[in-house]
């Protein structure tokens, strides 16, 4: 790793990550989410995923 400090984990389990916490939200009553992504390398995991949450949570 090139930067100390910093942690990697695996685009499934990122994946997982924000379906879960999307799920709670929801659960939750929360009326909008909406994911912020700052790291490139997040990209291509969330908007894969975000079509799924979509469906799941029934969103419009």
């Amino acid at each position: 790793m090139e930067c100390l400090g910093t942690i990697t984990i695996l685009a499934s389990t990122l994946m997982e990550l924000i379906c879960a916490h999307c799920q709670s939200l929801n659960e939750h009553s929360f009326e909008y989410i909406v994911l912020v992504l700052t790291h490139g390398g997040n990209f291509a995991p969330t908007n894969t995923v975000a079509p799924e949450i979509a469906r799941n949570i029934d969103a419009p």
